[in-house]
């Protein structure tokens, strides 16, 4: 089943599902609407029986910079917070879905773009790929995407990035643990074919049951971990 939605398109079939940002005259940022069409898709993808993989990819030289700014401040500079925790429950849902994400980034990633990555079980990226927290230039803080980015940066991370507004090549985001795997362009495919090899050859009742047990030590307080690991 093929879907093209307000600046999201999808590909939603078994073996491997893939969800396109497709808006890049806008940056990929995503509207009201195209938060709708992304939820209905990722939720689309995990009925799908057999789908063993979802990629997640964008179209242009801006993979995301998350929500249309202009969508959701009214005219007083008022944010919806409706709208923004629709955008935080989507990257829930990539979170939470039974079956690995895998982010392939090409090209720039900021603000609240990076909750893409960091929702993701895997994140490939082309070596020219970049990141950046840029949020308080424009007087907001990084605040929905924090908590995701938590799974992949530790704090001090997050607050350097968050203050210094620096961008991070692809190199330094895999150092940072950002990303997984850095590759030429021209090597993203070949790398992806590479992992969803891999992951057909996993058991999906096991993956589903890894991602689901690691995703509740993720949610534990430090304390209680402890007390799982004695």
């Amino acid at each position: 089943m093929e879907l093209a939605e307000h600046g999201v398109w999808s590909d939603i079939k078994a073996p491997i599902s893939t969800i396109t940002l497709c808006r890049p005259s806008a940056g990929n940022a995503l509207t009201p609407p195209g938060l709708t069409a992304l939820h209905k898709s990722i939720t689309a993808v995990g009925n799908v029986r057999d789908c063993r993989a979802l990629v997640l990819r964008a179209e242009g030289a801006i993979f995301s910079q998350g929500l249309d700014l202009s969508s959701f401040v009214d005219s007083s500079g008022t944010p919806s917070f409706d709208i923004m925790r629709h955008y935080v429950r989507c990257l829930e849902l990539l979170r939470d879905i039974d079956i690995p994400v895998i982010a392939v980034v090409a090209g720039k990633l900021f603000g609240g773009g990076l909750g893409f990555v960091a929702a993701a079980d895997i994140a490939l990226a082309s070596d020219d790929a970049s990141f950046s927290l840029p949020e308080v230039t424009i007087g907001m803080i990084p605040a929905m995407v924090t908590p995701f980015l938590l799974r992949r940066l530790t704090l001090a991370q997050i607050q350097y990035l968050t203050l210094s507004t620096q961008t991070l090549t692809a190199a330094q985001a895999h150092q940072a643990g950002l990303v997984d795997c850095i590759v030429t362009s021209k090597e993203l495919e070949p790398e992806l074919k590479r992992y969803l090899r891999r992951i057909r050859r996993s058991s999906p009742a096991a993956v589903a049951a890894a991602k689901r047990y690691l995703r509740q030590i993720e949610d534990l307080p430090f304390q209680s971990r402890l007390k799982v690991a004695e």
